[in-house]
């Protein structure tokens, strides 16, 4: 089946003080009709910008997509001109921001933001628009609808303010949506009703969504595919089931592990060692050698390449569980 968006190749850099840093490297993936594929890894691999590559809002400068190709209906995404871009960018792939208090705009209402897109999308009059907020706001399970469209981010909680750029994000009914961590800073029951609501309307829209997260437990919920990113590239990639049960990377492995588990008396708690490589360091082989508990000198020496079938890849000289 054609996927709905395919990467090929994209590598994004940064100009830092001490040079051009590259925060994505060479990073391929599909994302199909209707599927949910998580994009996973600790914080600054690159799972953000790679979010940001795929709508063209890398800051340039100092950003800069490199390299490679973000096909979308037959078009590259990254050749689009800027008029073409914004009829696409939150009409037919829409995102809901990492943090809801600084993507909303504080002097505008939460209606009037919500209406913005389908008054410039849709076409819609003020009154049609209106109404139609009011509509969304009520299918993202926000209390007093009529009330909300007029009031300011600031008077709303964070639970409510995530649910109405989850609102604005769905407003003109897009084809994919990228959430970019979007239960983080919520507390326990507030996530697990936007993980529900997330569902809901994924099953409802058979929407394809691009999930951005470093919470396993998010994923295993949530995706059908999951994309683990380490330092900037992709380490493995396999259905989330299969993932789950046989990691193939030993990063993978680390992550799989670092979910809290409880025993009869304490709480369990893993982390795994070292840190991640500087963004500018320059590596000959694997980037996660240093980390690596199953590490050799081949691995230090030689740079392994994402191997296998559409299924299942992994970038690893001594792949974990395969057969």
């Amino acid at each position: 089946m054609k996927p709905i968006l395919k990467v090929e190749n994209l590598t994004t850099s940064f100009q830092g003080e001490e040079g051009r840093v590259t925060a994505v490297r060479n990073l391929s993936f599909e994302l199909h009709k209707g599927e949910t594929l998580a994009v996973v890894g600790e914080s600054g691999c690159g799972k953000s910008v790679t979010a940001l590559s795929i709508l063209n809002l890398i800051p340039n400068p100092p950003g800069k997509i490199d390299n490679g190709c973000i096909w979308f209906e037959d078009r590259d995404l990254t050749r689009l001109r800027k008029r073409d871009m914004r009829k696409v960018r939150g009409n037919q792939i829409a995102m809901i921001f990492q943090e809801p208090m600084t993507s909303l705009n504080p002097v505008f209402t939460v209606g009037r933001q919500v209406m913005d897109s389908l008054i410039i999308h849709q076409n819609m009059t003020k009154k049609k628009a209106h109404a139609a907020a009011v509509s969304l706001l009520t299918s993202v399970g926000i209390p007093e609808p009529e009330l909300t469209v007029d009031r300011y981010p600031h008077q709303l909680s964070g639970g409510m303010r995530q649910r109405a750029m989850i609102a604005m994000a769905l407003a003109c009914r897009p084809d994919i949506l990228i959430a970019d961590e979007p239960t983080t800073a919520l507390d326990v029951t507030i996530q697990a009703q936007i993980l529900n609501l997330l569902r809901n309307l994924h099953d409802e829209m058979n929407m394809s969504i691009l999930l951005i997260t470093h919470d396993m437990g998010v994923v295993a919920q949530l995706a059908d595919h999951v994309l683990v990113m380490y330092a900037g590239e992709a380490v493995e990639y396999r259905k989330s089931k299969e993932l789950f049960k046989s990691p193939h990377h030993p990063y993978t492995e680390g992550l799989l592990k670092s979910i809290p588990s409880l025993t009869e008396d304490h709480l369990v708690l893993y982390n795994i060692p070292g840190s991640v490589p500087p963004i500018h360091a320059e590596i000959e082989g694997c980037r996660f050698a240093d980390r690596c508990s199953y590490a050799q000198p081949y691995c230090r020496e030689h740079k392994p390449e994402l191997e296998g079938d559409r299924e299942s890849k992994v970038r690893c000289h001594f792949a974990l569980n395969v057969t």
